[in-house]
């Protein structure tokens, strides 16, 4: 469990996940990295023992969760060819 009057151990990520969420909608490159790895961070806290109060079933939804964003972001065939494309803009600097 998490000191009385501490600060919860995921307490700024709400933030962070606010400007993955711009950066997906900006078509910003560092999103979908951003994205992947807030969701593993929230895994890998709940394999902490007390850090979080949501059980099995919580650590399998964010499992679920971060392996259907990773599915999307990085082996959708639309979405690859779109950040490839923004990728080849952003080199020739005409973007």
């Amino acid at each position: 469990m998490v000191p009385e009057g501490s600060a919860q151990p995921l307490g700024h990520l709400g933030g962070v996940l606010l400007a993955a969420a711009w950066g997906l909608w900006a078509d910003r490159m560092w999103a979908r990295p951003l994205v992947v790895g807030c969701g593993a961070v929230i895994v890998l806290v709940h394999l902490v023992p007390g850090a979080m109060t949501g059980g099995l079933a919580s650590l399998l939804s964010w499992i679920v969760g971060v392996a259907l964003a990773w599915a999307y972001l990085y082996d959708s065939r639309g979405v690859v060819a779109y950040y490839a494309w923004l990728e080849e803009v952003e080199a020739s600097g005409s973007g």
